[in-house]
């Protein structure tokens, strides 16, 4: 629990140093491989970690959600429309996860009130800057529906 602590600190770029790096990696790298492993699939879509297993999430404050899907209105380079995200998982469309600002590493689970369960952080947007997350959908009209929001964003240590 401390370790996990001091490498949500040294995430937050509180805390520097090459050993917290190094553990912040390998606890990221265990949450991806976890998260990916059961949202890889459209038929896991339905799953989700239970949450009464996770520790007490840290709120990272409230943030500006918006919403996207793969369409080329939402995604406007095309070769950033080839089924995989910034930090290459090939979704499918009913995968669920977020693109965060660069302070968010790769990996890092968030929770997201409304948008079902607890996430990873798998891409990156152009105007993913500052306090603000992108939620992936599988089409336009459901990222439209979900529109603009402002969220308490918490972040879960595993």
């Amino acid at each position: 629990m401390k370790i996990e602590r001091i490498a949500l600190l040294a995430s937050l770029g509180i805390l520097a140093g090459m050993t917290l790096t190094m553990q912040r990696d390998r606890q990221v790298k265990g949450v991806v491989r976890q998260v990916s492993t059961t949202a890889q699939l459209p038929e896991r879509s339905s799953e989700s970690v239970s949450l009464d297993s996770i520790p007490e999430p840290i709120s990272l404050g409230v943030w500006r959600v918006t919403a996207y899907c793969p369409c080329d209105e939402c995604i406007n380079v095309p070769k950033w429309r080839d089924g995989h995200t910034a930090s290459n998982y090939e979704y499918s469309l009913k995968d669920r996860f977020c693109a965060a600002p660069k302070s968010i590493p790769f990996g890092t689970v968030l929770k997201i009130p409304g948008y079902g369960r607890i996430v990873p952080v798998l891409d990156r947007g152009g105007s993913i800057k500052g306090k603000r997350l992108d939620v992936f959908f599988e089409t336009h009209q459901l990222a439209k529906n979900w529109g603009v929001q402002m969220l308490e964003i918490k972040q879960v240590i595993k």
